[in-house]
């Protein structure tokens, strides 16, 4: 179960949200294994809560993850992550042989307001993944 309820002023908004592994872990080291199982786990995911969760952008680095989402409601949002985060480390656990607390606590998101700042997160997204 999510631990709190995000605020959503509108329907359909749009959130940046952030994860970071456990002490800075890097569990999310790109290799071809576990590009795939981020990418499957996370179709997986968008599938579960398609009508109710849109995937507009996203980067997987070393250690956390950005991605940008539209929700229909602050519930979508906080069902959608918790089915994501717990399938991926579910699955990155078996790779890692790890048992133990994955990430390194809730998940950080903001509401995305107007397009002057959907413009700026999605280029830090994108910048970021390019400097990993």
């Amino acid at each position: 179960m999510p631990r709190h309820l995000r605020f959503q002023s509108q329907p359909w908004a749009t959130h940046h949200v952030t994860s970071r592994c456990f002490r800075g872990y890097a569990f999310l080291k790109p290799t071809p294994q576990i590009k795939s199982m981020c990418a499957g786990t996370l179709a997986y995911s968008l599938k579960h809560y398609e009508g109710r969760v849109e995937l507009n952008h996203l980067s997987f680095l070393s250690n956390h993850f950005h991605i940008l989402l539209s929700t229909r409601q602050a519930t979508d949002l906080a069902e959608f992550m918790c089915h994501f985060k717990s399938n991926l480390s579910r699955e990155l656990g078996k790779v890692h042989d790890w048992d133990k607390t994955f990430w390194e606590g809730p998940y950080f998101s903001e509401e995305i307001v107007d397009e002057g700042a959907l413009k700026d997160v999605f280029k830090y997204i994108t910048q970021n993944s390019v400097k990993e």
